[in-house]
């Protein structure tokens, strides 16, 4: 749990310039330094391409006196004319807006409640406002529970591992040994969203529950309610 490292940057970065993705949605912002790297590289290889942060709070989980964000904001006009920050709000909230107001996302990096089953959750509800086509998908921190034992979330580690639709990229930390960064390719041609959102629901299932959602995600999962077509 933290700040994502040089090499993670390094990989991101890497992926941004060999896919050049045009609209990227991230989950959890925090301070907004990974924010930040990514609105860099886009800069770097795709200039028209904008970032959209979501974060639950409106301020940084680990200090309330830094508002969410603040690293973008000191950031030149440029990076913030291409963002946009949803505050106090979580992918439910704020999905029929991104629907409405914004083209479909083809980059989505997800860095927020890392306790099962909401990385799952996360992705699930994403799966509407991805492109039709192709996607990325970067999950920070799969290894978090072994890496820092202090924090027993295993609800990225759940996600990466066990689901099976996809291609897959793991970035090895050389400070810990041990990958902290997945990376999944999406090709809804081959494994449609339908059959993502199928082992998705299986693997919320399949392990111990570690913090609850609320009623609203419960009943829109026991409906199957996605908003997939």
């Amino acid at each position: 749990m933290g700040a994502i490292s040089n090499e993670e940057i390094e990989c991101i970065e890497n992926i941004i310039e060999f896919n050049k993705p045009s609209n990227c949605l991230e989950i959890g912002v925090a301070s907004g330094w990974s924010s930040g790297q990514i609105l860099k590289s886009l800069q770097k290889f795709t200039p028209e391409s904008t970032l959209v942060g979501i974060d639950f709070l409106d301020y940084c989980y680990w200090d309330r006196t830094i508002p969410v964000g603040k690293y973008v904001h000191s950031l030149d006009y440029y990076y913030k004319e291409k963002y946009s920050l949803f505050t106090e709000h979580h992918i439910l909230s704020v999905k029929e807006h991104l629907e409405n107001h914004f083209e479909p996302f083809d980059f989505l990096f997800i860095d927020a409640n890392h306790k099962h089953p909401f990385p799952c959750v996360d992705l699930l509800f994403c799966l509407s406002i991805l492109k039709e086509t192709k996607a990325i998908v970067v999950l920070h921190d799969i290894n978090l529970p072994f890496i820092n034992p202090q924090f027993p979330s295993h609800g990225v580690n759940h996600l990466f591992y066990e689901l099976k639709d996809c291609m897959k990229f793991e970035s090895v930390s050389n400070e810990f040994k041990k990958s902290n960064l997945g990376v999944l390719f999406f090709d809804f041609d081959i494994y449609s969203k339908q059959e993502v959102a199928a082992q998705l629901e299986n693997i919320i299932k399949k392990f111990p529950i570690e913090a609850e959602l609320s009623q609203e995600y419960i009943d829109r999962i026991n409906r199957r309610d996605y908003g997939i077509k």
